[in-house]
């Protein structure tokens, strides 16, 4: 077995690393309380007025077409998709507008943050096909040497 493979095989074990002494208390997927606290305050302050507009939308054609206005179905279908799209969007958003430091606050839009926290996030994603790729060709390697 090569070294590459060794490495990767570790690498899959998984080491355990220590736990963070700090004051913070963390949610069980390791993310600080109040980050947490205003990933949730952000994603629903962006997600939820366009899932209420989605359930309006229902609503207001009913309303429409019981005073005799004619709405095609496929209209109110389209109009309730698009707002389900957008609070997903926000949703989405909200969880990367949010400053990821504890003591940080950002500002009401969180655009700098979203920039940095995508940049991680594709930063990360980068590296994980990365690591994919190499594991791959480990096995290709391993199995061109039976």
């Amino acid at each position: 077995m090569n070294a590459m493979a060794k490495k990767n095989r570790s690498r899959r074990a998984g080491r355990v690393t220590p736990p963070v002494q700090s004051d913070v208390p963390f949610t069980k997927d390791g993310i600080p309380k109040p980050v947490a606290d205003r990933m949730g305050k952000r994603a629903a302050a962006f997600g939820a007025p366009p899932t209420l507009l989605m359930f309006a939308t229902f609503f207001v054609s009913y309303w429409l077409l019981s005073r005799g206005v004619p709405i095609p179905p496929g209209m109110v279908l389209f109009v309730s998709i698009s707002f389900a799209a957008l609070a997903s969007g926000g949703v989405v958003y909200g969880m990367l507008s949010t400053p990821w430091g504890v003591g940080e606050q950002g500002t009401p839009l969180g655009w700098r943050a979203f920039r940095t926290n995508l940049q991680r996030l594709f930063s990360g994603l980068e590296t994980e096909s990365e690591r994919l790729r190499t594991e791959k060709r480990a096995a290709k390697v391993e199995r061109g040497s039976k």
